[in-house]
């Protein structure tokens, strides 16, 4: 079974090598979605339209699984060994992680929303699959019946809020985007909000490589 990665960057392009790193031994091969020839005055791509065109590519291409992911998003170190059983033969599942927001490079929130968290992002190619077109946070996934949800208790860590600033601008930009919270009801200040935060520590076992470093320089308005 051959499982490929998809994902698109624009200023976070200097974290695509150590996602690539992050793969190794998960992955067979990727398709991905340089953005950074956009015009600037255009705020933001159309995720939906981006996500189906690197899914379709990747099925092109040969895939029997496909893993949506982001370059600001690492694995922890068993992933590769758990995930590759999980694919061993195609079945209606579509395979979920514990998605947890850094706060610091050692330690993510846990606290209200933020403890509970998934991405369910690893699913199966089968013909005449449908997936979601929003300009903003699509699933990955397909969208039809008779797909079974399962957790892997895996945890993936998502870099990009460990920077203050970062937490700032998500919120404005989500808040300009999706200014009636059309999409996402909860709305989008609570990203930049620290009130009764509570962190929990990375464990050794959980640990994820490479680490994150400063010199990543992820522009304002983050893709």
């Amino acid at each position: 079974m051959k499982i490929f990665a998809v994902f698109s960057f624009r200023y976070d392009y200097k974290m695509v090598p150590d996602l690539l790193k992050n793969l190794e031994g998960i992955i067979d091969d990727y398709v991905f979605w340089d953005d950074r020839n956009r015009d600037e005055t255009d705020l933001y791509f159309h995720e939906g339209k981006t996500r189906n065109w690197l899914i379709n590519e990747a099925k092109r291409k040969g895939a029997d699984w496909i893993l949506g992911i982001d370059p600001d998003e690492r694995f922890e170190k068993n992933a590769g060994t758990i995930i590759r059983q999980l694919i061993k033969e195609k079945k209606k599942i579509i395979y979920g992680f514990e998605y947890r927001e850094l706060w610091s490079p050692d330690s993510y929130r846990i606290d209200g929303v933020w403890g509970s968290k998934k991405k369910f992002s690893l699913f199966p190619v089968f013909p005449d699959q449908e997936f979601m077109s929003l300009r903003v946070h699509c699933q990955w996934h397909p969208v039809n019946p008779g797909y079974e949800f399962m957790e892997t208790g895996l945890n993936l860590y998502h870099l990009k809020m460990i920077d203050p600033r970062n937490r700032e601008d998500r919120k404005k930009l989500y808040n300009q985007l999706d200014p009636h919270k059309n999409i996402q009801k909860i709305g989008y200040d609570y990203l930049a909000n620290e009130e009764n935060i509570k962190l929990e520590k990375i464990i050794a076992e959980k640990d994820y490589y490479p680490k994150y470093r400063e010199d990543y320089d992820v522009k304002r308005f983050m893709d």
